[in-house]
């Protein structure tokens, strides 16, 4: 085994396997969705996908805010939409449309409360800031 492969059979969440593979093959995750966005500019998980590899990034946060409110747009209902959106705005220092986003993420299930809690404090710290 290698250690890429360690981590991911450790984990038991789906977002740290995802930033964790986001953020060690980025150039590949976004060569990925820009193809699918090629094939369909409205795949919504590809939107979603691009935006958040690049908000995790910090590259090009405007064009990750674009791309994260298209996926929105074509899915309101997603959680995950949601909380990328969210994430964006934090990363913008937006802190009061990343809350917003936040506790609309919070409202799809108790699994995404759980785990926004903590981004909502940092959120909440940032803004007192």
């Amino acid at each position: 085994m290698n250690p890429a492969t360690d981590k991911i059979l450790e984990s038991n969440s789906y977002n740290e396997v995802a930033s964790y593979i986001a953020y060690y093959f980025f150039e590949q995750c976004i060569e990925l969705y820009e193809k699918s966005l090629e094939i369909d500019e409205n795949n919504v998980t590809a939107l979603n996908g691009l935006g958040y590899v690049l908000a995790c990034l910090n590259k090009d946060l405007m064009k990750a805010l674009t791309y994260c409110k298209k996926a929105v747009d074509y899915s309101s209902e997603s959680a995950a939409c949601l909380d990328s959106l969210g994430w964006v705005y934090f990363k913008l220092g937006l802190y009061k449309d990343a809350r917003k986003y936040l506790e609309m993420f919070c409202e799809k299930s108790d699994i995404a409360r759980r785990y926004v809690l903590k981004w909502m404090a940092i959120v909440a710290a940032a803004m007192s800031v």
